[in-house]
């Protein structure tokens, strides 16, 4: 039966056999020895460090994983130094497919926003179009008809006189009690402000 020696004692190529063996507490050595080139390792890679103890946590689980790769005598700490350095990029790499799917979201977000405002928009002017229908339905019939070929047709009121019989002034007249009754008449229904 194998007796373990205290890890400590040991060079990092034993206690690494130690750890091979089963003696699987032997790697809390390894951490004590390698965690703070590991840690420089994020801190110099990583500008956020508010996540790096859990990186540094990964670095060392993921060596643990693969101790059986590392080649007895060619050098733990620069073994687990690339190890540390992969994981960083890793989580970098994470980071930014992270950020751009994030800032892919936000743009839907902000063009279904831009949809929605199109919208609402369209929403506003077809109630104010019907309650503009619904304003115009109360005129009275000969302003209703000075309405349409004024705004409608684009007549001018010297045109509209003529076409109907009227003096200038009468049709003047008539478009402005006609826009003040229309004013106040959207402003009930709640379509002017």
């Amino acid at each position: 039966m194998h007796n373990p020696a205290d890890p400590a004692d040991l060079s990092t190529d034993e206690v690494i056999r130690e750890i091979r063996r089963g003696e699987i507490e032997a790697f809390r050595q390894i951490v004590v020895r390698y965690q703070g080139d590991v840690l420089r390792i994020v801190n110099a890679m990583l500008l956020d460090t508010s996540s790096r103890e859990d990186l540094v946590q990964q670095i060392f689980v993921r060596a643990f994983q693969r101790i059986d790769q590392y080649e007895l005598g060619r050098g733990f700490g620069k073994w687990l130094r690339a190890i540390a350095r992969n994981q960083v990029r890793e989580e970098l790499r994470k980071r930014y497919r992270y950020q751009g799917r994030l800032e892919a979201y936000a743009q839907e977000l902000m063009d279904q926003l831009e949809a929605d405002e199109e919208l609402l928009e369209l929403e506003r002017e077809w109630e104010r179009r019907r309650a503009l229908e619904e304003c115009l339905e109360g005129l009275e019939r000969g302003t209703n008809e000075v309405i349409r070929l004024h705004y409608v047709e684009g007549r001018q009121t010297d045109q509209i006189a003529k076409e109907l019989g009227r003096t200038g002034g009468s049709v003047r007249t008539l478009l402005c009690r006609a826009r003040g009754h229309l004013r106040k008449c959207l402003e009930a229904k709640g379509v002017l402000g």
